[in-house]
């Protein structure tokens, strides 16, 4: 997904809808994250940048899923929290064996995730 000449990260922005963050978000809400692999994402429209949104369709959601074309393959994902916080967060397996990414909050997993966008310099 990356190469050694560069760095690839998901941030909390939907710049096609304005969806934002703003000093009012939750200290507990992402602000980058590792980046989502391309088969997980909405649209590619690839400009300036920006790679596509995390896709929120499918059951479990396609955006949340993890596998081995993940950077950390199914094992989980890098988050830096607006708060500050630094937090390794691990995936866990559903019923059906998918490895998913949690959508807790207090720095347990991404409580808005469905805004995550991957970005490529």
């Amino acid at each position: 997904m990356n190469s050694d000449s560069q760095v690839s990260y998901a941030y909390a922005i939907d710049p096609m809808h304005n969806n934002v963050l703003t000093e009012d978000e939750r200290p507990d809400s992402a602000l980058v994250c590792d980046q989502q692999r391309p088969s997980a994402l909405h649209n590619q429209y690839f400009h300036l940048g920006w790679n596509g949104l995390w896709e929120t369709s499918g059951n479990p959601p396609l955006g949340l899923t993890l596998t081995s074309d993940n950077p950390h393959k199914v094992d989980g994902l890098n988050v830096l929290f607006i708060g500050g916080n630094v937090a390794w967060i691990p995936s866990y397996r559903d019923s059906s064996g998918n490895y998913l990414i949690p959508t807790n909050d207090n720095y347990k997993g991404i409580p808005n995730w469905m805004h995550m966008m991957n970005w490529t310099p």
